[in-house]
């Protein structure tokens, strides 16, 4: 155990209480707080994969039925909001408490990119092309030969990659079986499925999840640390990748990202 392991972990408990104790719809703070988390969480090695997911946290205030900003939110959705601050710092929390501070040893990873996809053909093509003027080996699964293996078997036998990158469109609609809410846009099943099974073979940094903008977005949940980049118009998104790539050890050059 290291020195500074018990400053850390009560720099963390603090964090949660000052989350858990923040005023009804007090956005400022909210705000504030949050960039305060992110600071600390990327200041401390062992756990600075978890910054990141703090970085596109909002209050999302709801609309009227005019389509003005109501600005406000309901207590339920406040406190969803307050917990995507809570469910990272307890996440890194826990990690110090079983593991300690000390950055483990990075290991060797394969070059290949995974790109999990669901029917957005413009999104996985803009996204693959990315990736290739990077220099990197892509995996599209139904590219690959199927060679008499089920999905399953070839999924897995494809999934030894380095990275992986997790297309969430808005493609399914759904709602909980026990609430009467209007059906929210989600990923496909299956795209949520393999974004499970990536993070628990890569871990979180090596997993990067860009979410297509739709007013009625619903974010899987219980996956915190997960990072999360929007697929927007100007194309930050490339920028994004690179960003993690490079983060994660890759050798990649964003200048590359201009040439035609």
């Amino acid at each position: 155990m290291t020195e500074n392991l018990e400053k850390h972990k009560k720099l963390i408990r603090n964090l949660v209480e000052q989350a858990q104790a923040l005023n009804y719809n007090d956005q400022k703070a909210f705000h504030k707080l949050r960039e305060k988390a992110r600071m600390i969480l990327k200041n401390i090695p062992a756990v600075k994969e978890y910054a990141s997911s703090l970085l596109n946290i909002e209050v999302d205030l709801p609309s009227s039925p005019w389509g003005n900003t109501i600005g406000h939110m309901i207590s339920g959705e406040w406190d969803k909001t307050v917990n995507k601050i809570v469910g990272p710092l307890e996440t890194a929390l826990q990690k110090l408490e079983l593991f300690g501070d000390e950055t483990p040893k990075e290991t060797e990873y394969s070059n290949k990119i995974f790109i999990v996809h669901g029917h957005d053909r413009e999104m996985k093509e803009s996204v693959a092309r990315t990736l290739e003027k990077l220099g990197l080996r892509l995996i599209i699964l139904h590219e690959q030969p199927d060679m008499g293996r089920t999905i399953i078997q070839k999924f897995k036998d494809y999934s030894d990659v380095g990275f992986a990158i997790i297309l969430l469109s808005p493609d399914d609609k759904g709602r909980c079986s026990r609430e009467r809410s209007k059906l929210r846009a989600r990923a496909r099943q299956n795209v949520i499925f393999e974004l499970g099974f990536f993070i628990g073979k890569l871990g979180q940094k090596r997993v990067l999840a860009i979410h297509k903008k739709h007013k009625e977005f619903e974010f899987p949940s219980d996956y915190a640390g997960v990072l999360y980049a929007p697929y927007d118009a100007a194309g930050k998104w490339q920028y994004k990748i690179v960003e993690e790539l490079q983060a994660a050890g890759y050798s990649v050059d964003a200048n590359k990202l201009t040439s035609k």
